[in-house]
């Protein structure tokens, strides 16, 4: 017994056929015909899953709640097991991480407060640890290539993937190992998508994450490069004013020399030097307000990402309530399905009942002429008997006559010749002895009896 991932079958029919299988033959057969796919499980198959570990690790309340879980299942949905869809992959994971919970706390078996709300958090926990260590190109790529903007899944080309910057084929076969992502062969081609459904929700809120992540660093990048724009403008405004403070303060000491004509100049220069340095120091201040900015900048970076956890509530709700009515819409679904059965019951018995009206019918007149067929079979019949016996008794009557024919010649040729006067000569008393021997031998005539017709032909007759 060989258990293998679908993806990798075609390497193992690589394989097989290279194998001696006789003389001249290569391959095993079998490997090509007994074939038990593992197909998903219907809730109760999951059931059946989550319980093989023994009620003592899982009781059966919890492991339906397990079932439900990874089927997807909304919180108070009443559908019956059988109903539901679960996938293996799937199963397996919540049951591996579950566990590792239940040893982590410690606890002799897995219970409720250990299933309920985790759902999302082992997804999320699957999907970093999957993505671990890999170029950041790489989860990109799963959230912007593998689905959709209506959060569905998408195929992508193995080469269209390859193509991308930072996604290698090794990084594809860490996620292809870790079930992130399958491989699928389609005309000829290999594609790439997530291996179910339940993932997209998970790489969705991760892709939003980003982009809200990204959106407000590029915001806030924007508001740095603002600030320091502005915090250069007024730098190069402090540096004029202490140039031009410079160039007065070298007019003043060469106006110094000039003596006393040149100190209404003086003084006007004086005052400009001072006005330099109120320039500088309000330079200076509009340095601290560009500081000022940038922390405002910091601190609107960190409302906008408690506004993107608010808004990830909020959707998270919102797809609660999309679960709802996805769930009302599939009980109506159920509902039509199982009128138009109804009605298809209807239908089939009233076809059943004309059907077995007409064989009724068909029956009555066939038991008439059964009936007419058998007394006509019955008169025949009494013929043919009549015949039989009528034929029966004549030849009766001729074999009577036959044997009384015969009891006259026997007596005849017994008696007569004894009792006539003429002596009988020696052959035909040789012929008479004969006859009486074998007579006497069969029993037919006792002794002293040979001339009595009638107990001659009665012994005859009985014989």
């Amino acid at each position: 017994m060989i258990g293998i991932r679908a993806d990798f079958l075609d390497e193992l029919e690589k394989l097989e056929a290279g194998i001696p299988f006789s003389d001249s033959r290569r391959g095993i057969p079998s490997l090509r015909v007994n074939r038990m796919p593992l197909e998903p499980l219907s809730g109760s198959e999951a059931l059946e899953v989550t319980e093989a570990g023994g009620t003592n690790l899982v009781s059966e309340d919890v492991g339906e709640e397990i079932v439900r879980l990874v089927a997807g299942e909304s919180a108070g949905s009443k559908r019956r097991l059988n109903e539901l869809v679960v996938d293996p992959a799937l199963l397996s994971l919540f049951c591996r991480e579950l566990n590792e919970r239940r040893k982590a706390v410690p606890k002799p078996a897995i219970t409720t407060d250990l299933v309920e709300g985790s759902r999302e958090e082992i997804l999320a926990k699957f999907y970093s640890d999957s993505v671990r260590g890999l170029p950041p190109a790489v989860k990109r790529f799963i959230e912007d290539e593998l689905i959709t903007a209506g959060n569905y899944r998408d195929t992508v080309a193995l080469e269209n993937a390859l193509a991308t910057p930072g996604v290698t084929m090794a990084a594809i076969d860490s996620l292809v190992r870790s079930r992130l992502i399958r491989r699928e062969e389609r005309d000829g081609h290999v594609r790439l998508e997530l291996t179910h459904d339940v993932l997209t929700d998970v790489v969705r809120q991760s892709r939003d994450r980003r982009y809200a992540e990204e959106e407000a660093e590029e915001r806030a990048k924007k508001e740095r490069a603002a600030a320091e724009a502005r915090a250069k403008e007024e730098r190069a405004r402090v540096e004029a004013l202490e140039r031009s403070a410079a160039a007065a303060r070298r007019r003043t000491r060469i106006m110094a020399g000039v003596g006393v004509v040149m100190l209404a100049l003086f003084a006007a220069a004086t005052v400009e030097a001072i006005t330099a340095n109120n320039n500088a120091k309000k330079a200076r201040t509009a340095t601290d307000s560009a500081n000022a900015a940038t922390t405002r900048a910091l601190r609107a970076r960190d409302s906008t990402k408690r506004a993107l956890a608010e808004a990830d509530l909020q959707r998270a709700r919102a797809q609660e309530l999309a679960n709802v009515n996805e769930m009302n819409y599939r009980a109506l679904d159920s509902i039509n399905r199982s009128l138009v059965s109804a009605q298809n019951d209807v239908a089939l018995t009233q076809r059943k009942a004309i059907v077995e009206a007409e064989v009724a019918d068909q029956y009555l007149r066939m038991s008439g002429k059964l009936r007419a067929w058998r007394a006509a079979a019955d008169s025949a019949y009494s013929a043919t008997v009549r015949r039989t016996i009528d034929s029966a008794a004549s030849i009766r009557a001729e074999a009577r006559q036959r044997v009384d024919r015969q009891v006259s010649l026997l007596a005849s040729i017994l008696c007569d010749s004894a009792q006539s006067k003429a002596a009988p000569t020696t052959e035909e008393a040789k012929v008479r002895q004969s006859i009486r021997q074998q007579l006497d031998s069969k029993g037919l005539v006792p002794g002293g009896s040979l001339c009595n017709a009638e107990r001659v032909g009665s012994r005859a007759d009985s014989r």
